[in-house]
C-alpha cells in the first residue's frame, strides 16, 4: 500500500480539484506553498498529527505573521485536512480540529489622517501607474475590499443614485454608496 504524501498527491490533487474554484485562489495557493515547505509535508498525510500542525502555527507567529493571518491559514489547511478526510478517505479525522488558534483582536480604530490622505493621493499622482490614483480615491470613498474594486466596471456605477453595485463581493451582491470623488474618479 503506497502512502499518500501531504506535499505530493494530496496537495497537488486538492488544488487541482477544489483550490482553482475558489476566490483568492492564487492567494490560498501561496499559503499551501508555505504549507508544503514544512518538514511534516513530507509525511504521509495519514501521519501528520496534531503536534505537527502546532508546530506550523507557532512557526508563523515566530516569523512575524500576526494572529489573524495565523488564523485564516489554519482555516483554510483545516479545509484541506477535511477533504482529505471526507472525501478522499485518507485521514480518519482532522488533526487540526484539536489544536488551538491564536486569539485574534479584530480592532480596527485606526483611520487615516486628512494630511496622510493627501500624500497618499499626491504620491500616487505622480506615480508609474496612472490608474492608482483613481483606485485609491475609489477605495477611500467607498471601503469596498480591493478583490471587489477590481472587478468593478463604469456599469457599476450608477451616479444617480450615488451607489456602486458589487457584483460579487465577499458577502454575496450589494450597493455600496459612492460620494462625487469616486464617481469622478471613474
Amino acid at each position: 500500500c503506497w502512502a499518500v504524501t501531504l506535499k505530493g498527491m494530496a496537495l497537488t490533487t486538492y488544488r487541482a480539484a477544489v483550490v482553482v474554484g475558489m476566490k483568492g485562489a492564487d492567494t490560498y495557493a501561496w499559503a499551501l506553498d508555505d504549507v508544503a515547505s514544512q518538514g511534516f509535508a513530507s509525511k504521509a498525510v495519514s501521519e501528520v498529527t496534531a503536534g505537527d500542525l502546532a508546530g506550523w502555527r507557532d512557526s508563523m507567529a515566530a516569523r512575524g505573521l500576526v494572529a489573524g493571518t495565523i488564523v485564516r491559514r489554519m482555516g483554510l489547511v483545516s479545509g484541506f485536512l477535511s477533504w482529505c478526510w471526507k472525501e478522499r478517505g485518507w485521514l480518519t479525522a482532522n488533526p487540526l480540529t484539536s489544536v488551538r488558534k491564536p486569539k485574534v483582536s479584530d480592532a480596527r480604530d485606526r483611520v487615516l489622517t486628512a494630511e496622510e490622505i493627501r500624500l497618499l493621493l499626491a504620491g500616487a499622482a505622480g506615480g508609474r501607474n496612472a490608474w492608482l490614483h483613481d483606485a485609491l480615491v475609489v477605495l477611500l470613498q467607498t471601503a469596498v475590499r480591493r478583490s471587489e474594486l477590481w472587478g468593478l466596471t463604469v456599469a457599476d456605477l450608477d451616479m444617480p443614485q450615488a451607489v456602486v453595485k458589487l457584483r460579487d463581493g465577499k458577502t454575496g451582491a450589494r450597493g455600496v454608496p459612492c460620494r462625487t470623488a469616486a464617481g469622478e474618479a471613474w
